[in-house]
């Protein structure tokens, strides 16, 4: 995992990684000062001037980690978005439709939905998130 701490502005550090920026770019092997902006905008891309080569080559593997999964989402209200476009300027479109469940939904209904289900709903752009709901006591078996 990529460090989150400042440089301290005294030493100076070595670029690990190079990369590039709107507004810069740093090439693999450059030496800067801590108080460097570059070194203080990217800490995670530098490491002090004579770091050990396996702690470089921990910290090298640590940024090319992927980051983890997203936390699964969990039991949530839902609002149906409105449709995007339509069949002309002047009615503004038709209402967007959402099936969950065995039931249909139309534009500015709210829902219920758990999991992938509401993950799906989210990402398709179909659906907006209003809460987070708590989980459904199981009933006993």
């Amino acid at each position: 995992m990529p460090t989150k701490t400042k440089p301290s502005p005294n030493e100076f550090f070595i670029c690990i990684e190079s990369f590039a920026g709107n507004e810069f770019a740093v090439a693999e092997g450059t030496v800067l000062p801590g108080e460097d902006e570059r070194v203080q905008r990217c800490p995670d891309r530098f490491v002090a001037l004579g770091t050990p080569d396996e702690e470089v080559r921990r910290r090298k593997a640590a940024n090319a980690a992927p980051p983890p999964p997203p936390e699964p989402l969990g039991r949530v209200k839902l609002r149906v978005l409105p449709g995007q476009g339509g069949l002309s300027a002047i009615d503004g479109g038709c209402p967007q439709t959402v099936f969950h469940r065995g039931r249909e939904y139309v534009s500015g209904e709210t829902l219920e939905a758990e999991g992938a289900n509401a993950q799906y709903l989210i990402d398709g752009g179909f659906c907006e998130l209003l809460r987070h709901l708590r989980p459904q006591k199981q009933a006993p078996a």
